[in-house]
């Protein structure tokens, strides 16, 4: 029998949730992914659809049109109907729904409102064929780090270090949203401001700020988007080398092994980054993820 596939509203979709925490079993907190994903915030206009074969939902996506570029966020698929084109009724759906909606280009990864992952991880073979088959080019790729917190990190001096510079180490509270969202756009960026918001006020996620004569020079939020997950971080480019990314770096680590994380993702982490992160905490390389693009009227 052929897949049906429909629009459908946010109560729908999460009432079909199961299906994602069967396609993702190995995930973390499978539970958490539609949650991430199915947003509505300002720039974005959501979209979902659910897929049936038979008269039973087997398969679901999210997608986000932002201006004119349509993301694709989210496809899962029951893993009994593997190979019975219920993911390529998704994908199409996907382009025909935002085609129609004034979509320029279609992307898959590289969303920044609302996440689970950079793009597709190059372990899902499938899903990178399924993509390329369907004229999808790769843009980009991004890592995840992986830092292994069975126990505590200890301090290393680093805070009395640190305050002989005028430097101290303090957890954020919502009453810190407006200097930080000021300091973070003007000196990093407008997805990472808003990543320390959410990171400011969602149950779970945590924030620490570094400063200097009362103004921020650096920051780290875990537990964003998905509770294992830390990032993003960063240190006023002035101050960078003279220890105070690594000491955000271990209270963000605390945090995580505090709420009982063992094993963390440090997400989409920049190349030039590596070496920080190897020589602080012992972070290596756990996954790699492919994005992709797509301008609308090409192939299928």
């Amino acid at each position: 029998m052929s897949v049906v596939v429909r629009v459908v509203d946010s109560q729908t979709l999460h009432s079909h949730a199961a299906v994602v925490a069967e396609a993702f079993a190995a995930e973390p907190d499978p539970e958490a992914i539609v949650r991430c994903v199915d947003v509505d915030v300002a720039g974005r206009s959501t979209i979902r659809f659910a897929a049936e074969r038979n008269g039973r939902t087997v398969g679901i996506a999210v997608a986000g049109l932002q201006g004119k570029s349509a993301f694709l966020d989210l496809i899962a698929v029951s893993p009994d109907v593997h190979g019975m084109g219920v993911g390529r009724s998704l994908l199409e759906s996907f382009e025909d729904s935002l085609g129609g909606r004034g979509a320029e280009e279609f992307r898959v990864g590289n969303s920044t409102l609302g996440y689970v992952w950079p793009g597709v991880s190059n372990r899902r073979s499938a899903a990178l064929a399924m993509l390329i088959r369907h004229g999808y080019t790769r843009t980009d790729v991004a890592t995840d780090l992986g830092v292994d917190v069975t126990r505590p990190f200890v301090g290393d001096g680093a805070v009395e270090r640190l305050a002989a510079h005028g430097v101290t180490i303090r957890r954020g509270t919502p009453d810190d949203l407006a200097s930080a969202r000021a300091y973070i756009e003007s000196t990093f960026t407008v997805t990472w401001a808003n990543e320390v918001e959410y990171g400011l006020t969602r149950p779970g996620a945590s924030v620490w700020f570094a400063e200097r004569g009362g103004q921020i020079v650096g920051f780290v939020a875990v537990g964003v988007f998905r509770q294992h997950v830390l990032g993003p971080i960063a240190t006023d480019p002035k101050l960078q080398g003279g220890g105070v990314g690594g000491e955000l770096l271990r209270r963000g680590l605390t945090d995580l092994h505090a709420a009982g994380v063992r094993h963390v993702r440090i997400g989409w982490s920049a190349e030039s980054a590596f070496p920080f992160y190897s020589r602080t905490v012992g972070a290596s390389c756990v996954d790699t993820f492919w994005m992709f693009t797509k301008k609308n009227g090409e192939m299928q």
